[in-house]
């Protein structure tokens, strides 16, 4: 049997780069914020890096209500006003442990993001340090994570 290896490369890269499409168009990513003004700029900012399927809630009752819907991704308030952040991602990890879950904050505090990791939050941002470039990082590290916990041997 011959390959033509330069064909099946340009044929993987292909599929790779339509794969990767499929994986922005499909990736369900929840807001969960009751700050209007953050949870537009987060929404802008993930927009600009292609996801399109962003869902927004003002609490994490909502956000625990719907967290059945399976999403990729949540970016999680610490201080709101039904719920603290760290009993919101504790309900999430309990029913849904493979779901990545970034805690954001107004307050650079080094206790709550120790917390937030280890109670199971992949990174933990503070909002006015936050940018294209850092979110685009964050979410290239969670895919790298990703890969390597489906890897089969």
């Amino acid at each position: 049997m011959i390959i033509n290896y330069s064909f099946f490369g340009t044929a993987f890269a292909f599929v790779s780069q339509i794969q990767k499409m499929n994986l922005k168009e499909n990736a369900i990513i929840f807001i969960v914020d009751d700050d209007p003004f953050w949870s537009s700029l987060l929404t802008q900012l993930l927009e600009e890096l292609g996801y399109n399927n962003i869902v927004k809630f003002k609490n994490g009752r909502d956000c625990l209500n719907n967290i059945h819907f399976r999403p990729s991704l949540v970016f999680l308030d610490y201080q709101m006003n039904d719920m603290n952040g760290l009993d919101v991602l504790s309900q999430i990890n309990r029913k849904y442990q493979d779901t990545n879950v970034v805690l954001c904050s107004a307050h650079e505090n080094i206790g709550i993001a120790v917390n937030a990791m280890k109670n199971g939050a992949f990174d933990f941002i503070v909002k006015s340090k936050c940018s294209l470039n850092k979110l685009a990082d964050l979410i290239a590290e969670m895919n790298e994570n990703q890969k390597k916990k489906k890897k089969v041997f």
